[in-house]
């Protein structure tokens, strides 16, 4: 009887220790699941708080990166300038004609210059001389209407504002032509214009254009 009872007291601690035992297994199994379940939590709500990218400037479209670069960008010389600003002032090339005004002019087929004579006074008639002489081969063409065209001077009178041919002396190799002209002022005073004229060679003629200018005083 007592064996009985030891053999059903040990069979129910036994059932209790393998059912104290299996508890613990499903207690460690779900907390297992409960820890993966939680990590997963942890893991997701991680991620998607660094999914989230930190809010960046928003970049600026490509028509505004060209505005603000043309406001930034310093004017050019050819720039524009805006209406009503005051026009910038650049010097300007001399004319080619003051730029050619000169007394004297060689080149390879010729030398030229103009020349005052004698002194001037006021009321008395005057004159100047242009001297063509050509270098060799070249000699003066003797069939061309050489010319000099004047321009107004103030303080000095022309007899006429264009002196031609009937005012040259011919050579083989020299022409000269008087300009008279009479001062109705003193002082400093610039005789100018155009002398044409031609030179040639057995082969060849030149027909040429000088500008001339020469200051004179009047006493």
């Amino acid at each position: 009887m007592s064996g009985s009872l030891a053999k059903g007291e040990c069979s129910e601690s036994r059932e209790r220790v393998e059912h104290t035992g299996l508890t613990r297994h499903f207690t460690q199994s779900a907390l297992k699941t409960l820890c993966v379940a939680l990590g997963l939590f942890v893991s997701f709500t991680g991620c998607s708080k660094e999914s989230k990218p930190v809010a960046e400037d928003p970049k600026v479209p490509p028509s505004s990166n060209t505005e603000v670069e043309a406001a930034a960008a310093p004017a050019t010389p050819g720039a524009t300038e805006p209406s009503g600003a005051a026009p910038s002032k650049t010097a300007e090339p001399a004319s080619a004609g003051a730029a050619e005004l000169r007394s004297k002019v060689s080149e390879d087929s010729f030398e030229l210059k103009v020349e005052s004579s004698g002194t001037y006074k006021v009321g008395t008639a005057g004159q100047v001389q242009i001297v063509l002489d050509a270098k060799s081969p070249f000699k003066v063409n003797q069939e061309y209407p050489y010319s000099f065209s004047l321009k107004e001077t103030a303080g000095l009178k022309y007899a006429s504002m264009k002196v031609t041919q009937d005012a040259v002396k011919l050579e083989l190799k020299r022409a000269t032509m008087t300009v008279p002209f009479t001062p109705s002022e003193a002082g400093s005073r610039t005789i100018s214009g155009t002398f044409k004229f031609s030179v040639c060679t057995e082969e060849q003629c030149l027909i040429k254009k000088e500008e001339l200018a020469l200051a004179v005083t009047v006493e």
